[in-house]
């Protein structure tokens, strides 16, 4: 089935930034109605249902290629991921893209909130 990217924020980040992320995300979530997310020029705003399907994934993957591309067997680089998804289907709930940072955004944004461009997200 195609994809369509409606946003996408990756920048490295400390944990405590990152627990802020979630935390957001999380109020936003228990608060109901749609979310705002934002990072730099982009944003996005979805409703999500009451009942989304949510997938916690955690994944190890290693190249095994030396730098001349031939493989010896033994990983190189190790990388480890969390992966956090909630998903639903478009007929539960929709998403619109906003060019800019709708109302409420923008005026939180005023209230000296010095991140709003940086990976955000607020509910409603």
């Amino acid at each position: 089935m195609p994809e369509e990217t409606l946003f996408e924020f990756e920048s490295p980040q400390t944990r405590a930034e990152i627990a802020g992320r979630l935390r957001s995300l999380a109020d936003g979530l228990n608060n109901g109605g749609p979310l705002t997310l934002t990072a730099d020029d982009q944003s996005v705003t979805v409703t999500p249902p009451d009942s989304p399907e949510f997938e916690l994934e955690v994944e190890r993957e290693w190249d095994d290629e030396d730098e001349d591309g031939t493989k010896d067997g033994e990983p190189d680089e190790v990388s480890t991921e969390i992966e956090i998804e909630i998903e639903w289907s478009e007929s539960d709930k929709t998403a619109e893209t906003d060019s800019e940072a709708d109302t409420n955004t923008a005026s939180d944004s005023e209230d000296g909130d010095e991140d709003a461009d940086a990976g955000e997200c607020r509910g409603r």
